[in-house]
């Protein structure tokens, strides 16, 4: 997993058993010592074991589209004019978005992407981020995984780390 991924993280997969190897947050997603990389590497070493890779996996959005997006139209009783969902690999995007409209095709889905990621449309919105990669984990990529489908966005927002982590720390409190 990519250091800037939380300790809290690290620690509940080294609970479920895990062996837990961290790599350098700024490394591209195709470079050989990146977590993709490493999980690529360990598939080819390792005997009965897999890459689930949530970047290409079909399963990824369809289990959002099955289970969260119908939680989500449920839980509000349809009454949904907009939801904002952060990028992330696109698998959760892809499969709620996709849900929801089909469920009302009037849904506004805006999608949040940080700095220095390049997911939003227009590509002139994707701009270079902070010297050593945008650090919010779990969201934004230096590539476009298999599994996101940006045509079911109507409104992409770039937001910037430090703004990200202050709000974070007050829907906290």
């Amino acid at each position: 997993m990519p250091e800037k991924m939380s300790t809290e993280k690290q620690d509940a997969l080294k609970g479920l058993g895990s062996t837990v190897i961290r790599t350098p947050t700024p490394y591209a997603f195709d470079h050989a010592d990146s977590h993709i990389g490493i999980a690529i590497k360990l598939t080819k070493t390792l005997d009965r074991c897999i890459c689930l890779d949530q970047y290409k996996n079909p399963s990824n959005p369809m289990a959002h589209y099955e289970g969260t997006g119908q939680e989500i139209w449920d839980q509000c009783e349809g009454k949904l004019d907009y939801l904002f969902l952060g990028a992330g690999t696109g698998g959760t995007l892809t499969g709620i978005s996709r849900k929801l409209k089909e469920m009302n095709p009037n849904i506004k889905i805006i999608a949040i992407d940080p700095e220095g990621s390049l997911l939003a449309q227009p590509e002139s919105m994707n701009k270079p981020g902070p010297e050593f990669g945008q650090q919010i984990e779990g969201i934004g990529y230096d590539f476009i995984p298999r599994v996101l489908d940006r045509t079911l966005v109507d409104e992409w927002v770039k937001g910037p780390d430090k703004e990200s982590y202050l709000m974070a720390r007050r829907l906290m409190r």
